[in-house]
């Protein structure tokens, strides 16, 4: 199943625990003139140089993370509370780490790797390639 790039971006990251500096953090960051940790990941994207294989390797991790998500959104619905759908994210979480670590890439590369593609027009050409 194919899907967008941002929505398995933003599930593998909520299912790290990662998530967005709040709209506070984001102001204070502006007004000190500091670059929010969004705009420091596109302007490292635009640099990031992705070979080939770190391009095959992403594809086959993006698959996997993605029938991952899949698998679990299933259950999440059926879970029966809150503590169920949490041990179910975090269980989830793991198994994407898993994916992406059996592809051949840290989580980091990865990461890095998916906002180049959003960055970069000619990688993004060369990754529809490879789908």
């Amino acid at each position: 199943m194919k899907q967008s790039l941002p929505a398995i971006l933003a599930t593998f990251a909520l299912s790290l625990g990662v998530a967005a500096p709040s709209l506070a953090q984001q102001a204070q960051q502006q007004q000190q003139g500091t670059p929010s940790p969004a705009a420091q990941a596109q302007a490292q994207a635009a640099q990031v140089k992705v070979t080939d294989d770190d391009l095959e390797q992403f594809v086959e991790a993006k698959e996997k993370v993605a029938d991952v998500r899949q698998s679990f959104q299933k259950q999440m619905a059926e879970a029966e509370n809150s503590k169920d759908a949490q041990k179910l994210q975090q269980e989830a979480s793991g198994e994407m780490v898993s994916a992406v670590e059996a592809s051949g890439l840290s989580v980091d590369k990865f990461n890095q790797i998916a906002y180049a593609v959003q960055a970069q027009p000619d990688l993004q050409s060369r990754l529809e390639k490879l789908q």
